[in-house]
């Protein structure tokens, strides 16, 4: 069952929304009457040209090369007064928030869900694309932990790390990732112990995607794989975790 809280101590740093599809060389005739559609949600916008480069391999070492026109990549940038910023390129449009409060809890005025929609929902009212090649969706978490033992570990995180083959006491560095079906669906896990300043953490990457999804079922694909990701945090944080992320302890992670 899908977590369905708004924590008084989330640990969500980024979460991602994307969708890739078939490249579209009309998409520039069409940009103006999106952000017109979506000024209000997201008055900033910019147009960036993003350059991919190639690394040449040399006596010397790696060299990047000098781009290519063919190269360079047009990117429509618009952002929200709350944090979520919207890339829209010929062939991808991506949502990113770095302030995600929930998905889709009733009560709540940040729900990504209907950013989504409100995306989306314009987007391919304008842009018409019977087909997408994939719909991701993607949530970073960083957890704390004040004590690097096993037994800290478990209190809090019912994760991946092999801690009971190579004890946390004695690592510098972890990562443990999976890539399963769940479904139709797709996930990436990746768990990840860091070193910050000071002390450690946890990093929880979870990436979700289906592929060739019509276009009228994006919010229903995002639904789905919503779930799948909030299964894996279900499992992954033990009853002492979600304690302190509902602010109920003063014990920390």
């Amino acid at each position: 069952m899908p977590i369905n809280e708004v924590f008084e101590r989330p640990l969500i740093k980024t979460v991602a929304f994307q969708v890739t599809f078939p490249q579209l060389f009309s998409i520039e005739a069409k940009i103006g009457d999106f952000q017109s559609a979506i000024m209000k949600q997201f008055p900033e916008s910019i147009l960036l040209m993003k350059q991919h480069f190639m690394l040449v391999q040399r006596l010397e070492g790696a060299k990047e090369a000098t781009p290519e026109p063919s190269q360079t990549q047009q990117v429509w940038q618009f952002k929200s007064p709350g944090g979520v910023t919207v890339d829209v390129s010929r062939g991808s449009l991506s949502i990113v928030s770095q302030s995600h409060k929930t998905y889709a809890q009733p009560g709540s005025s940040e729900r990504f869900r209907e950013v989504i929609d409100l995306i989306c929902g314009n987007f391919f009212k304008i842009v018409r694309i019977p087909v997408i090649h994939r719909i991701g969706l993607r949530y970073i978490n960083e957890c704390p932990l004040s004590q690097k033992t096993n037994e800290h570990y478990s209190k809090y995180y019912n994760g991946a790390l092999p801690i009971h083959r190579f004890p946390l006491e004695n690592a510098d560095d972890m990562e443990a990732t999976v890539v399963a079906e769940r479904g139709a669906a797709k996930i990436r896990y990746f768990e990840k112990l860091e070193a910050t300043t000071p002390g450690f953490r946890i990093t929880l990457d979870m990436d979700a995607w289906s592929e060739r999804i019509d276009s009228a079922d994006i919010l229903t694909t995002a639904d789905v794989l919503r779930d799948v990701i909030s299964a894996q945090f279900e499992a992954f944080a033990t009853n002492d975790l979600l304690a302190y992320m509902r602010n109920e302890t003063g014990d920390s992670p």
